[in-house]
């Protein structure tokens, strides 16, 4: 059986739409874990009466708008690492699961099959987790690396006698952040040879079809792989409901019609996919036209809202500190750009290194052999 362990805040909605994919889209059964640290989830989940196997509350870490930035920044930290960690503990946990994936509310697998093709590809590789990244991430962002926290899969068996999420949030440095985190542990718990790298991303696009390399984002607004069919789509940056609408088209594209909440919000949300992506456009248009007084455009902030909207409330001092810092990474950009860079990390290492530099048992960690 295959584990699904989801974090998340307040997103029960998004919530209720995944509990459905899976329960109500799919063949199979699945141990559905899931963790919230917001003030209300327990009830939030019981009066909604989602199909959900474990629940655990996350610790209750501080967080508001009132504390200063880097204070609130660290908490938010500490709370994402523990609803993950409190999650994947939960769907670890129980009997009869040998493989598990962590996801966010908001970040849909949208097909049985492909779910299983994955799995399949980390089980033929021996490989103890299979984790996507940006190869340039993983080499120069972070040390000791960098994964992407949703579409992360585990052989449950060898996180469970490594007790891979033995650590608390508060066990780490204030400065870390998720991304880094895990591929710490699971180096120190697994090691090299056990980790695989099945996506650089590079096949991932926004609703357009532009890679999310183009617009220098990889996480938001969205995320699609084709390849995987996976999405991830964070609602609250986009006007009005569109973001939704971009979910229901997305179900609509892979044939999830099933389940009270995604009827619910087929029905809530569906309009026709010219008019959802004219709609998009011209929003993104008109933050285009606010920008262009400095010289920007929502693609000079990777189409991140947030960021935009972040920016046009800023003092002018700071407006003319981005504007500068923003041309000067798209020169570098430009200039200093390595296509090489996005390839999968272990053929990347293989290209550079010779194993015969090396003992015998050493190449079988560092010389991935990629076949």
């Amino acid at each position: 059986m295959i584990g699904i362990s989801v974090s998340l805040y307040d997103k029960f909605e998004d919530l209720g739409v995944l509990i459905d994919i899976i329960r109500e889209n799919w063949e199979e059964d699945y141990f559905i874990s899931v963790c919230s640290n917001h003030p209300e989830a327990e009830k939030r989940i019981s009066e909604l009466g989602y199909d959900i196997d474990y629940f655990e509350k996350g610790a209750d870490i501080n967080y508001d708008d009132s504390m200063d930035e880097y204070r609130k920044s660290v908490n938010l930290k500490y709370r994402v690492y523990n609803t993950i960690r409190t999650a994947c503990r939960g769907a670890l946990s129980a009997d009869g699961v040998e493989y598990m994936m962590h996801l966010h509310a908001d970040a849909w697998p949208l097909s049985e099959k492909k779910l299983h093709k994955l799995i399949d590809e980390v089980s033929e590789r021996n490989a103890s987790i299979g984790f996507k990244a940006r190869t340039r991430f993983f080499r120069n962002r972070y040390t000791p690396g960098h994964f992407s926290d949703q579409f992360i899969v585990y052989d449950a068996d060898a996180a469970k006698s490594a007790d891979l999420f033995q650590r608390k949030a508060l066990d780490f440095p204030p400065d870390y952040v998720i991304h880094q985190i895990l591929p710490m542990i699971s180096l120190v718990k697994f090691g090299w040879d056990e980790i695989y790298h099945y996506s650089t991303r590079s096949e991932e696009m926004h609703w357009d079809g532009k890679p999310i390399f183009d617009v220098r984002n990889p996480a938001r607004p969205m995320l699609y792989n084709p390849k995987y069919e996976q999405v991830h789509i964070a609602t609250e940056d986009f006007d009005q409901d569109l973001g939704k609408s971009l979910q229901a088209y997305y179900l609509n594209k892979h044939g999830i019609s099933d389940g009270p909440r995604v009827k619910s919000h087929l029905d809530s949300y569906s309009i026709p996919e010219e008019e959802l992506f004219n709609r998009i456009n011209e929003y993104f248009d008109s933050l285009d036209k606010r920008l262009r007084w400095y010289g920007l455009s929502s693609e000079s902030f990777g189409r991140n809202v947030n960021h935009i909207e972040d920016f046009l409330r800023s003092p002018f001092r700071n407006k003319i500190k981005k504007v500068a810092d923003t041309y000067g990474k798209l020169a570098l950009s430009k200039y200093f750009r390595d296509d090489e860079m996005e390839e999968n990390i272990h053929q990347w290492y293989n290209d550079k290194l010779d194993e015969g530099d090396y003992p015998s048992r050493f190449p079988d960690a560092v010389c991935d052999d990629i076949d």
